[in-house]
C-alpha cells in the first residue's frame, strides 16, 4: 500500500552443513506431551531428520502427573523416528517440594551417569547437549563430553535457582547461596548457553556466560492462524520490540487505551490487514517451528565446524 513502509522478515532456513553425532541429555522427553518434553523430542528428531546421528539419554516419563509411567520403571532403549532414546529410573515425588525434588534431580543423575558415558564412549559424539531443568544432573553431560573431547551446549528452559526461591522451594541464606554458587559455575563451564527468551539469556550473561558464547533458541508455537497484535508494552521492552508493527500497544496500566486500541484496530480494515499480514510473516520467521529449529541446526553446525577447523588432527583422531 502506497505511504505505508512495511518491514519483511525472512524465516531462517536450514543449510546442510557437516554431519554431526550428537548425544543429547534431558530428564523430559516423549512420550510427555507437557512441558519440556515436547521440545527436547523436536529438538531431536528434526537433528536426526537432517541426516545428523542422535542418541538421547533421557528420564523415563512422569510429568506432568509425577507418576511413573505404567511399563517405564526401569531402563530401556529403544528407536523413534530416526532417534536412539535411553531412558533411566528415577525417584519421582508424588507432592514435590524443595528436598524432594533435589532427590528427584540427583537420581537421575545417579542413573544417568553409567548410561550417558557408556553411550559418549559408543557414539564418541562431536556434540554433548544438555537441558535443564535439571542442572543438577547438568555435570553428567560435562563428564560424558570430557570423556571424548566433544563440544557442550546447555540449553535453558527454567532458571531453577530463581524459580525455587520464588515458590519458597529454597529459602534465602547459605543454601541459597550455593546453589548460586554452583549455577554460576555449571553456566561458564558450557562452550554454549543458549534459552527461550532474550531475557533470559540476559540473566545467563548475568552469571558469567560470555556474550560469544550466548543464543537465544525460543519454544516454537503451532501456528494455525495469526492475528494482528493490541498489547499493553512499554517502548524498548521486549514485548514492545516483538509486536511493533503487527498491530497497537498501549502503555502498561491503561485500560481506556487499551479498549481504545481494540477499537481502532476492528474499525480499521486497512491497518487491521496490514498488522495480520506483518505479524503472520513476524510469526513464521520468529516463532515457527521450521524457523526454530532450522536456526538451532545451523548453530549447532556452525560450533562443530568451527571446532573442526580449530582441530583438525584432534577430530580426525576422536
Amino acid at each position: 500500500m502506497q505511504g505505508h513502509q512495511v518491514t519483511v522478515f525472512v524465516a531462517a532456513t536450514y543449510r546442510q552443513g557437516v554431519s554431526v553425532r550428537i548425544l543429547f541429555f534431558g530428564l523430559n522427553y516423549a512420550p510427555e506431551q507437557i512441558g519440556i518434553g515436547p521440545y527436547s523430542q523436536g529438538i531431536a528428531e528434526f537433528l536426526a531428520a537432517q541426516g545428523h546421528e542422535v542418541e538421547v539419554v533421557a528420564g523415563n516419563p512422569y510429568y506432568p502427573e509425577w507418576q511413573a509411567r505404567p511399563g517405564h520403571h526401569s531402563y530401556s532403549d529403544t528407536m523413534e523416528r530416526g532417534v536412539s532414546v535411553w531412558r533411566c529410573p528415577h525417584y519421582v515425588p508424588a507432592a514435590p517440594n524443595g528436598l524432594r525434588r533435589i532427590r528427584h534431580y540427583l537420581s537421575f543423575a545417579w542413573n544417568a551417569l553409567p548410561v550417558a558415558r557408556r553411550r559418549s564412549g559408543v557414539l564418541r559424539p562431536d556434540v554433548v547437549i544438555a537441558v535443564t531443568p535439571a542442572l543438577l544432573a547438568a555435570p553428567v553431560a560435562l563428564i560424558a563430553a570430557k570423556r571424548v573431547g566433544a563440544s557442550t551446549w546447555l540449553h535453558i528452559q527454567d532458571f531453577e535457582v530463581e524459580a525455587a526461591l520464588a515458590t519458597g522451594f529454597l529459602s534465602g541464606g547459605l543454601m541459597a547461596r550455593f546453589a548460586q554458587l554452583f549455577e554460576r559455575f555449571m553456566l561458564r563451564s558450557f562452550d554454549r548457553v543458549s534459552s527461550i527468551s532474550s531475557a533470559m539469556v540476559a540473566k545467563a550473561a548475568a552469571c558469567g556466560v560470555p556474550r560469544d558464547r550466548l543464543c537465544e533458541i525460543r519454544n516454537w508455537a503451532e501456528l494455525d492462524r495469526v492475528n494482528p497484535v493490541v498489547a499493553t508494552a512499554a517502548p524498548g521492552t521486549a514485548l514492545h520490540d516483538e509486536v511493533e508493527g503487527c498491530g497497537l500497544t498501549t502503555p502498561p496500566g491503561d485500560p481506556g487505551a487499551l479498549a481504545a486500541a481494540v477499537v481502532t484496530l476492528m474499525d480499521d480494515d486497512a491497518l487491521r490487514a496490514e498488522a495480520g499480514a506483518l505479524a503472520r510473516q513476524r510469526a513464521l520467521s520468529r516463532w515457527s517451528r521450521q524457523a526454530v529449529l532450522a536456526g538451532f541446526a545451523n548453530r549447532l553446525e556452525n560450533m562443530v565446524e568451527r571446532q573442526e577447523a580449530d582441530f583438525p588432527v584432534a577430530s580426525l583422531v576422536r
